[in-house]
């Protein structure tokens, strides 16, 4: 049995440089545990068009991840700059019912409230804003990426509860 490598698309602000090569550490760690990644500082060359490098991307990947900070937020709920164009994109797919789990927000500073645009309020998101957090953190994002479960198989009904279980049965004269 062949696993294919799931197709992640990273959405995210561009800030200062220190944001630029954090975003980039996280394509290249995602890449390094099979994660087919793609980040514009990766996949696009001069001449390159920016609109339909988004567009191809958010459509085409299994995931996107949205590194939410502050300037993330700010673009997106005016929906100013790449940011603000991916927005609509995103808010389509979104609208429409394709699949909302598609879109992860991860946080990389702040709080939620702080750093989550209105598209994505209500959404399960992934803290991995400092180093107590992003191991456990990036853990559970290669585990929703590549669908590996966590829960444990339901186990067996303790033999007390199910004596309890007939004795009260028994007593309120139900047939077994």
């Amino acid at each position: 049995m062949t696993i294919k490598n799931p197709k992640v698309f990273i959405s995210y602000s561009w800030e200062d440089e220190q944001h630029l090569n954090w975003v980039k550490s996280l394509a290249d760690r995602l890449l390094a545990n099979g994660v087919d990644a793609s980040i514009d500082q990766y996949d696009l060359v001069l001449g390159d068009r920016l609109p339909q490098f988004m567009e191809q991307q958010i459509t085409a990947s299994d995931f996107v991840i949205i590194v939410c900070t502050k300037t993330y937020k700010e673009k997106a709920n005016s929906r100013t700059s790449g940011v603000g164009y991916e927005g609509h994109i995103i808010s389509d797919e979104l609208l429409t019912g394709k699949n909302e789990r598609k879109f992860i927000p991860v946080i990389k500073d702040g709080r939620v409230y702080e750093v989550l645009p209105t598209f994505l309020s209500g959404k399960l998101s992934i803290d991995l804003s400092n180093d107590e957090y992003f191991e456990k953190g990036f853990d559970n994002l290669l585990r929703t990426i590549f669908g590996v479960k966590k829960k444990p198989a339901v186990g067996e009904i303790p033999k007390k509860i199910k004596k309890v279980h007939y004795y009260l049965l028994v007593k309120m004269k139900v047939k077994i």
